[in-house]
């Protein structure tokens, strides 16, 4: 599975006299200079991007606001209509149907 083009797979030494582990990196979150690093297996992190894909509503790969209070609903915490200012506000967005996260920030 294709996980994006910023993410990198990395061996990690964990302590002194340990295993290596392997690691998903994704560089540049969000287009910032943070990088995440997410320490599960491969496999684990494609699954992830199996779900966001299932939530997601836009060709692009990206969740919208919309799709986001959708997520919130699934979790049991439906957000109040009084809430989605705020959420615009935070996003930078001008309304629901704006793509603003991608996976690698979805991961982080």
């Amino acid at each position: 599975e294709d996980l994006g083009d910023h993410a990198f797979l990395e061996e990690q030494r964990r302590t002194a006299g340990q295993p290596e582990q392997k690691a998903v990196v994704f560089r540049g979150v969000g287009g910032t200079d943070k990088d995440v690093v997410i320490r599960d297996s491969p496999e684990a992190v494609s699954a992830m991007k199996g779900v966001f894909k299932r939530l997601c509503t836009s060709s692009r790969e990206m969740l919208s606001v919309s799709d986001i209070k959708k997520v919130h609903s699934l979790l049991g915490e439906p957000l109040d209509e009084s809430d989605v200012p705020a959420m615009l506000e935070f996003f930078k967005a001008s309304v629901e149907s704006d793509l603003v996260v991608t996976f690698d920030m979805f991961m982080s």
